[in-house]
């Protein structure tokens, strides 16, 4: 044997002696027997001499093995299994690719696990919507056995929290026209009771209202709906005054990124600063954190990049906060976006990278938080992007598939559709024709299942000019 193939040899005797449970108890027996030798006296210094001759001729005799192993070879069993044995240097090379798809086993079980994960998860969200759709309305069918004008204002408060519940389900499957009824059923319902608890629960079903009717690509009807949850909010003069205070902040942010996506400046502004106002006020750093993250986003979108490296500096700032340690992922994704507009690609990609580390480990840690897994799809596809850019092709193609199915997992069929689409271009634009057409082919029959959800222009327009440029002629283009 050579000497390459005398250590191996020797590598592959300790690694099965290590992972042999009987050689494992036998040590940790000996380790017991010794440090139970210095209690006994005269007889445990024998025993602990002992020990050490035998660890002695165990070196000597495995230096031995190892001698005659060199010189003569490993002894070969006489039947069919030991002529395919390899020897040589095709012994050394088999362990050298052993420990290789060992290492690359490690390397893969972190991603595979965190995938397990949303999968186990959006798996438990479909069997859940299932029960509790069931659920709500066994509720309501008993509810209902009674006639309206007989119930209890505990029956009706429960029938509406049902017909909320029912609609907020409508609205994670897709069926946006079935849960905006069941909203102004709900809506109707609460308002029979008439007391401070009921209204702020209209006030709050009109800005799920509000949210709908924006994913429904219906931006008047959108802005009439925050308009009208702002101003019942307002009157919400009932309740505590910072309770009072907090919801109508939280609405008038929520409507400030609804005008952001618009690119109203104005109207964004003028909801930013009064909820700035109201979290000032309350002292909520959370809030504030809201309000700073949401003028970078407008800066960034309207093109006054100066104005947006000032609130992503506060950002930073606040950041330092313990109570805001876990929101640092969306001053990266907000930065990166800065730095990208800028024309500074490197320094955004290591930025998009860091949040997705961060988001990584938070999802892992809180695997049904929906918003940490929009978030890491949003980081992931920023990263491919700039990786399409650097033509690091696979790299990209593989993060952007990651964050596709993030989007399908949590049902976001709507920016599945986008996602595809945007994959598309940056596969075009990377000269993969053929992979365009086929991930053109799959967001134009996503973009067929959104069924109630109208086109965004914006992915239209993309869709066009793939289709009047490399693509033209593509089948799916011709069906569109």
């Amino acid at each position: 044997m050579s000497f390459a193939e005398t250590l191996i040899y020797a590598a592959d005797t300790l690694e099965k002696v290590a992972g042999n449970s009987l050689a494992q108890i036998a040590v940790a027996a000996l380790v017991l027997a010794i440090a139970a030798s210095f209690a006994l006296g005269e007889f445990g210094v024998r025993l602990r001499a002992n020990v050490l001759r035998l660890a002695l001729f165990l070196v000597i005799g495995g230096g031995a093995a190892l001698a005659m192993a060199a010189v003569k070879g490993t002894p070969e069993k006489q039947n069919a299994a030991a002529q395919s044995t390899p020897t040589g240097e095709r012994r050394v090379e088999a362990w050298i690719d052993r420990q290789q798809r060992q290492a690359e086993a490690t390397r893969q079980r972190p991603r595979q696990a965190a995938e397990a994960k949303v999968t186990d998860t959006a798996l438990k969200r479909l069997q859940n919507y299932t029960e509790a759709r069931r659920a709500l309305e066994r509720e309501r069918i008993d509810i209902q056995q009674t006639p309206e004008a007989q119930r209890t204002p505990d029956q009706r408060r429960r029938d509406a929290r049902a017909a909320t519940g029912l609609a907020k389900i409508d609205s994670a499957e897709g069926r946006i026209n079935n849960a905006l009824n069941r909203y102004r059923e709900a809506k109707r319902l609460f308002a029979l009771l008439a007391d401070p608890e009921a209204r702020r629960a209209q006030a709050e079903i009109t800005l799920e209202t509000a949210s709908l009717l924006e994913a429904r690509r219906d931006p008047t009807s959108a802005r009439a709906a925050y308009a009208a949850a702002i101003a019942e909010q307002r009157g919400l003069t009932g309740l505590p005054e910072r309770e009072r205070r907090d919801g109508l902040a939280s609405t008038l942010l929520r409507y400030a990124q609804f005008e952001i996506g618009q690119h109203e400046e104005k109207l964004a502004h003028t909801a930013l600063d009064e909820a700035g106002d109201h979290y000032a006020f309350l002292r909520a750093q959370r809030g504030q954190f809201g309000v700073l993250l949401a003028r970078a986003e407008l800066f960034i979108t309207v093109g006054n990049l100066e104005a947006a490296r000032g609130e992503i500096e506060m950002l930073r700032k606040l950041l330092t906060e313990p109570s805001l340690a876990g929101e640092a992922h969306a001053a990266d994704i907000v930065e990166a976006r800065l730095m990208q507009a800028n024309g500074q690609d490197a320094e955004a990609e290591v930025l998009f990278g860091h949040a997705a580390a961060l988001l990584r480990r938070a999802a892992a840690e809180r695997p049904g938080e929906r918003a940490l897994q929009q978030s890491l799809a949003t980081a992931l596809l920023g990263q491919s992007e700039l990786g399409f850019q650097r033509h690091d092709l696979a790299a990209a193609r593989s993060l952007a598939e990651e964050a596709i199915k993030i989007r399908r997992m949590l049902e976001d069929r709507f920016r599945v559709v986008e996602a595809l689409v945007n994959l598309a271009v940056w596969e075009a634009a990377a000269s993969e024709t053929v992979a365009a057409g086929r991930t053109l082919s799959a967001a134009l029959v996503a973009r067929r299942e959104l069924g109630e959800l109208s086109g965004d222009a914006e992915i239209e327009g993309a869709i066009r000019l793939l289709c009047i440029g490399v693509l033209r002629g593509h089948q799916g283009c011709s069906a569109r």
